[in-house]
């Protein structure tokens, strides 16, 4: 099988759920056209049978043997093309199942990549999995089936015309019939589409409390919170629940129409047949071949009912999809042009003191800097700002040198400054792919991955896994400990070399004898290199070359770990209530 991911899914058109879907079509045109011929010959070898079967009756009836003899093997011949034309159509079918579905989930996971921190302040968790898990798969099938649409509407309009000339009466039964099923199944389509949204509404809802609930578990069992959102996820589920029923009466009434349309034809058809036979109209073989005809029409009558609910479904989930894809990114660069250090390095930018003016912290270069508060919320807002995921307020900023990291393009800030919060995890995959990042034009600074790991302190979390840096972990890590995970972050934030590193709490969960040796082995590993650590233990303060303190947002005290126990007695506060 050929790789079916594109190297460079393109640029959507996301004017419209209408027009990102033909902007698909466009992207896999000769797939669907050569499934579309495909589909044309599959269905016109099934349609050429009943005529050959009625041929073969007719020589039957007038007792000719040889002829019966060669209708039969034109018949295992039809039947012989039609299994073949059928596999390749499946096939190409697939094919376009497939490169629907991996283009959307391309697009999406390269607007998350692109949205990057920003993805969890725009999007809820549960509506991106939602998007990956349903709404991928809709659209997917809706390609599916144009191969078989296009088969069966050829061919209806082909056997139309066949009746026209073998029984006018046939003819006009099959034109009314292949529009009337069109047209009541296209008056359900607005209601089912309507109804489909709610119901894809209510999901990612119920899927936003299910993240929510899953990642939160551990608070809630303490808080003894889990009867409260069980009851809240039970409302949520009774919405799914009601507007899947909603969904389901709509999806009922069409399935009914299917059958009652084509059915109402095919006894329409029956009954001229047997009035014109009566009366010596047609033969055996002409009549035969009317009943087969009839028969054969039930098929593209039900398969343009079964596209009908496809593309309803999948204009639904184009919509959804472009909710996501048209977010763009709230940090942009603010300054006119020329107004970034475009033939600056990352390493050199890093030179410049990183400042913010809102809290007057300073941060010189070269040195590791401890900075401390009693509200840990006010720790994550500067680290916020300092890696510019968040904007200070009017009339603030955060410099790096001369330069206002706001005027910076995103990529270059995120180049020179790598911030490592409390929240960062693993991803699934093996310990040496999350420790070993693919960086290009990495810094020729950057320590060797065994440095990393012993500097954080999981050298020894490395050896005890049956397979090493090979290990497989799970999602988020969830096979290895709250102290080995934050180790072995520390480890990769270490091997990125970043040029500014901002680490919040990396130590909060590890004891204090690997404490003090992740202390001593960050200040050695980073000698040179700008080293901001926000945290509240008196070890990381200790080997740091400044503490700063933070109240109210502002920098209070300033100076040596032992400078500050001796002169300021809220920092002295802080280290006794750290130490409780």
């Amino acid at each position: 099988m050929r790789l079916l991911l594109a190297v460079d899914p393109g640029k959507p058109d996301l004017r419209s759920p209408d027009h990102f879907l033909w902007w698909l079509a466009r992207a896999q045109s000769g797939n669907l056209i050569s499934a579309a011929c495909y589909g044309v010959l599959w269905m016109a070898c099934l349609a050429s049978i009943p005529i050959v079967l009625g041929d073969a009756v007719g020589a039957a009836a007038q007792r000719r043997p040889i002829e019966v003899l060669a209708w039969s093997g034109a018949i295992l011949v039809l039947g012989l093309f039609a299994a073949f034309f059928g596999i390749m159509r499946h096939r190409r079918a697939v094919t376009n199942y497939l490169r629907a579905a991996t283009r959307t989930q391309q697009l999406i996971i390269r607007c998350a990549a692109r949205l990057g921190g920003e993805l969890a302040r725009q999007v809820a968790a549960g509506e991106v999995a939602s998007l990956s898990a349903t709404d991928v798969d809709r659209i997917g099938f809706t390609f599916d089936m144009t191969g078989i649409f296009a088969g069966a509407a050829i061919t209806y309009l082909g056997v139309t015309a066949f009746m026209f000339v073998l029984a006018p009466a046939f003819g006009l039964v099959a034109l009314v019939g292949g529009p009337l099923t069109l047209v009541s199944l296209i008056a359900c389509l607005r209601p089912l589409a309507r109804r489909q949204q709610a119901q894809r509404e209510a999901i990612s809802a119920a899927s936003d409390q299910a993240v929510d609930v899953v990642v939160g578990l551990r608070a809630l069992r303490g808080l003894g919170g889990e009867a409260m959102f069980a009851s809240r996820f039970a409302l949520a589920a009774g919405r799914v629940r009601t507007t899947m029923s909603r969904t389901a009466q709509m999806v009922a009434v069409l399935t009914a129409l299917e059958a009652l349309v084509p059915g109402g034809f095919l006894v329409a058809v029956t009954w001229i047949g047997a009035s014109m036979a009566e009366q010596g109209k047609v033969g055996p073989g002409e009549l035969v071949t009317v009943y087969a005809f009839a028969a054969f029409m039930l098929l593209p009558l039900s398969i343009f009912g079964q596209a009908a609910q496809s593309w309803s479904a999948g204009r639904v989930a184009a919509g959804r999809v472009l909710t996501v894809l048209e977010r763009e990114r709230a940090l942009v660069p603010v300054g006119g042009p020329g107004a970034s250090p475009a033939h600056s390095s990352p390493t050199e930018l890093a030179q410049g003191v990183l400042e913010d003016s809102l809290s007057g912290v300073r941060v010189e270069p070269g040195r590791m800097v401890a900075i401390t508060s009693g509200d840990p919320d006010e720790l994550t807002e500067l680290g916020d700002r300092m890696g510019r995921y968040i904007d200070p307020p009017a009339g603030q900023r955060v410099t790096l040198g001369t330069w206002s990291l706001s005027a910076l393009p995103v990529e270059l800030v995120r180049e020179t400054i790598l911030v490592v919060d409390r929240e960062s995890a693993l991803l699934a995959g093996t310990v040496r792919d999350n420790l070993d990042p693919p960086i290009p034009d990495s810094p020729k600074s950057r320590p060797t991955l065994s440095e990393a790991v012993q500097a954080a302190q999981a050298d020894e979390i490395v050896s005890s896994l049956p397979q090493g840096l090979e290990q497989v972990l799970p999602e988020r890590g969830r096979s290895v400990s709250g102290g080995q995970r934050q180790r072995l972050v520390v480890a990769r934030a270490l091997r990125t070399g970043a040029p500014i590193l901002v680490l919040e709490e990396p130590s909060s969960a590890v004891d204090s004898q690997t404490e003090a040796m992740m202390a001593a082995n960050l200040r050695e590993l980073r000698s040179g290199q700008t080293t901001v650590v926000m945290t509240t233990s008196p070890l990381l303060m200790e080997s740091a070359d400044e503490v700063l303190v933070l109240e109210g947002h502002e920098v209070v005290a300033a100076g040596s770990h032992r400078q500050l126990i001796a002169a300021d007695a809220r920092y002295r506060s802080l280290l006794e209530r750290e130490l409780a």
